[in-house]
């Protein structure tokens, strides 16, 4: 059998098996055999290499594929060892807050099946051990319902809310042994689906009880400030009427004394009238900060003169600030015209900081300047008018400033004990100044005097306080009835003394003064005589004096009387609210008096 290499180099040279080769064909065959063994073995040799290396490389990635496996295998058991850990973790720290809470929670299945609850359910309803363990959902609602003192209604919440799986309750659990719970219930989400419910039970018994006595605290407070009120204005009633008396007579017997020509009387009676008046000063500051506080002091607005009441404050502190050996002056620019604000308690903020001035400076000087201020606004512009007193006085160090507008503080001890007075006066000052609208600041430094700053808008609008606005009658000329009299004048005053000066008063102005003693007693004089004009206490002692004006105001005959308020208080505002035509506060000073009846 001839080899199958061999058959096809004879088939390449023409040359069957039977065939048989020439010598020159016998050197190609074998030639050619030699050749095609030394390409098989070529052929083998790079087989067997690429066996080789395709092994190898086999191996490798065999190796690769192992270590990259055994790394994606570890990788993954670390995350899930991690995911484990994190939601242990995520579970402890829920039990445990789910037991540390104060609250007690119940959580329920989507039917109202009890799931879980932590231990202060159990404990703020005192849940017996055994409905507990056994999860015994009946027995509970049971157990719960014979605590409550309205259990149905406790029944009908937790029915709508099963009939509305996504609806929210907050309510509020009252127990028949005087508990309060507060109830909490929000539906149990697993993504988009409702699964259950959770209840929020919160024991509010304390809470409650508090809340009564805050109440019982507030009314108790409340009343305390009532019965305050009530003392201080029978109080300031009492205390005032006789200082009235105290003023007005001191005044009259310097009339007479200087008449008579008793002029050794003339500078005692000086000093009972200073001293009548400066405890007046203090019992009106206690008073006026008293109604601030209490949120009671009116603003009563009135357009005037700053020139005006300027002057007025000027004459009356200067005694205060010569007696010192000082010296006044005064800086009033152009520009200031007219105020729109009230006037009286603007008087008052002066008065109390040209007398500070006064009593703490000696041999210097005290300047008042009223400078103008305009400044421009979103909507229109607003004038603004500064009052600056500024003295050289003994001045105040910064830990004195920090509380110099606090009430019934002074500088210190020692310049009480020196210089005297209660500390109410810049606290009230700083009062006034926050009801008109407007500011106070104070520089000063020791030895170097004191310098305050009042900014008060120029006109005080309606915006800023609440403001009361004269609703007073119109002065009517009525036919005098006594002849060669400026008219006749009703005064309705309980109190001996001030009928008895107010009498006085008006005579010498020239009227025919008829009195009486009561509310009741003098409606009924009213109504017969229709004087002229009526002067009306406030206080009296049947019927109310604002409840008379009221009276006389609504009889059609006596409506156009003008009635002037005569009264301890300075309630301005409230008089003309009710329609008085004007009002003297007591004890009533003659000039003003003259003042108030030139109008009529």
């Amino acid at each position: 059998m001839i080899h199958h290499v061999l058959r096809r180099q004879l088939r390449k040279l023409g040359l069957g098996p039977q065939d048989v080769p020439s010598p020159e064909q016998w050197s190609q065959l074998v030639e050619r055999i030699s050749q095609a063994y030394q390409e098989a073995d070529q052929e083998r040799y790079l087989l067997e290499r690429s066996l080789e290396i395709s092994s190898a490389e086999m191996k490798e990635l065999y190796e690769q594929l192992r270590l990259s496996s055994e790394t994606r295998i570890a990788a993954e058991r670390d995350k899930l060892r991690q995911a484990k850990f994190e939601l242990e973790h995520s579970l402890s720290l829920l039990q445990a807050t789910f037991d540390a809470t104060v609250d007690g929670i119940l959580a329920v299945d989507r039917d109202g099946n009890m799931v879980s609850m932590n231990q202060n359910f159990i404990d703020m309803w005192g849940i017996p051990h055994e409905i507990a363990e056994s999860r015994d959902d009946n027995a509970a609602l049971q157990f719960v319902l014979s605590q409550l003192a309205n259990p149905e209604a406790f029944l009908s919440k937790v029915r709508e809310l099963y009939s509305s799986p996504e609806a929210e309750s907050h309510d509020f659990l009252e127990f028949e042994n005087g508990r309060y719970f507060e109830r909490f219930s929000k539906p149990q989400r697993m993504g988009n689906e409702i699964v259950g419910r959770v209840w929020n039970f919160r024991d509010i018994t304390h809470r409650r009880q508090t809340e009564a006595e805050l109440v019982q605290a507030k009314e108790a407070a409340e009343a305390a400030n009532r019965a305050k009120s009530t003392f201080l204005a029978n109080m300031s009633h009492e205390l005032r009427t006789p200082l009235s008396a105290i003023i007005g007579y001191s005044e009259l017997l310097q009339e007479q004394a200087q008449m008579t020509g008793h002029t050794l009387f003339t500078p005692r009676l000086d000093k009972i009238n200073i001293a009548a008046n400066h405890l007046l000063a203090i019992i009106n500051d206690i008073l006026d900060l008293s109604k601030i506080e209490a949120g009671r002091m009116d603003l009563f607005r009135e357009r005037f003169a700053v020139s005006e009441l300027i002057e007025q404050a000027l004459i009356t502190t200067r005694p205060l600030v010569e007696k010192n050996n000082n010296r006044l002056f005064l800086y009033l620019d152009p520009k200031v015209a007219d105020m729109y604000t009230d006037q009286a308690k603007l008087r008052q903020i002066l008065l109390n900081l040209l007398s500070n001035a006064a009593k703490f400076t000696s041999n210097g000087h005290i300047t008042l300047r009223v400078l103008t201020d305009s400044v421009e606004t979103e909507s229109e512009p607003q004038t603004w008018i500064q009052f600056v007193v500024q003295d050289t006085g003994i001045g105040m160090s910064s830990e004195q400033l920090e509380h110099i507008f606090q009430p019934f503080t002074q500088a210190d001890v020692s310049t009480t004990r020196q210089y005297g007075g209660t500390g109410l006066g810049l606290a009230i000052t700083s009062r006034f100044c926050q009801m008109m609208g407007g500011s106070i600041n104070i520089e000063s430094q020791i030895g170097h005097g004191s310098k305050f700053t009042v900014r008060l808008p120029q006109a005080l609008g309606q915006d800023e306080v609440e403001i009361v606005e004269s609703m007073g009658s119109k002065p009517v000329k009525r036919p005098l009835t006594a002849t060669e009299n400026r008219g006749l004048i009703l005064v309705i005053e309980d109190e001996p003394n001030t009928r008895d000066i107010l009498t006085h008063h008006l005579q010498r102005e020239g009227f025919v003064v008829q009195t009486a003693v009561s509310g009741a007693e003098g409606i009924h004089l009213a109504q017969h005589l229709q004087p002229n004009i009526i002067t009306l206490d406030a206080f009296l002692p049947d019927i109310d004096g604002w409840e008379v004006l009221d009276t006389l105001k609504a009889t059609p005959h006596l409506a156009n009387i003008p009635i002037i308020m005569v009264t301890v208080s300075d309630e301005r505002a409230r008089a003309f609210r009710h329609g008085a035509a004007n009002f003297l506060r007591k004890p009533i000073d003659e000039k003003n008096l003259s003042k108030v009846l030139s109008s009529y």
